[in-house]
């Protein structure tokens, strides 16, 4: 069984970033073990397991892809308190507004700014009013650029999609690696930047 859109097959473990134990401090410092964590396009990645084996054990597991979701579905029947659902995330009305503490995805499609926002809107709708979490985690960096040239400072093009008031969230920023790194932005519900 493959996932049409990656080629990996959806009876294989990959996490496109490090595991777990590479974020856990952040992590950690973040969420509360008794946070409900809404984890959006979880693929067939570990991340959800690994945390649940760490004691955050009340965790939603979207994904379009339904082979990918029965795989880890049947993986994990010995952590029933985890949920495996198959959605399309930019039509969350399965959930309550405010139904989460904190939600997580890896680096989404590179779609149109409108495809994006669907999403980020309907994160920003089941995130927890006044308390709310999104753990967005990527490659692409989250500091200002420079044009050699102009000497201009630009928001990188992930932020310019985050950093919007409709969303309602205060942005942070960290960064993880040695030689290469991984970007993580914190959108912290009903703050304002």
């Amino acid at each position: 069984m493959n996932d049409a859109s990656s080629g990996i097959r959806s009876s294989e473990l990959y996490d496109w970033f490090k595991d777990f134990s590479h974020f856990e401090e952040f992590v950690s410092a973040n969420l509360k073990k008794s946070d409900k964590i809404l984890m959006l396009g979880c693929g067939n990645s570990k991340l959800s397991e690994d945390m649940c084996l760490k004691g955050y054990k009340n965790i939603t597991n979207v994904d379009y892809a339904e082979n990918v979701i029965n795989f880890m579905k049947e993986r994990n029947l010995d952590k029933p308190e985890m949920k495996w659902i198959t959605m399309n995330i930019k039509d969350m009305s399965d959930f309550s507004n405010g139904e989460f503490d904190a939600g997580d995805v890896w680096d989404p499609p590179e779609e149109l700014k409108v495809e994006v926002g669907k999403y980020l809107k309907e994160v920003s709708r089941v995130l927890k009013a006044n308390s709310g979490k999104f753990l967005y985690i990527t490659f692409g960096q989250a500091v200002s650029l420079k044009f050699s040239l102009q000497l201009t400072e630009v928001q990188h093009f992930r932020k310019i999609f985050l950093d919007k008031s409709e969303y309602n969230w205060k942005i942070e920023t960290n960064t993880f690696g040695d030689a290469f790194h991984y970007f993580v932005y914190l959108m912290l519900k009903n703050c304002s930047s």
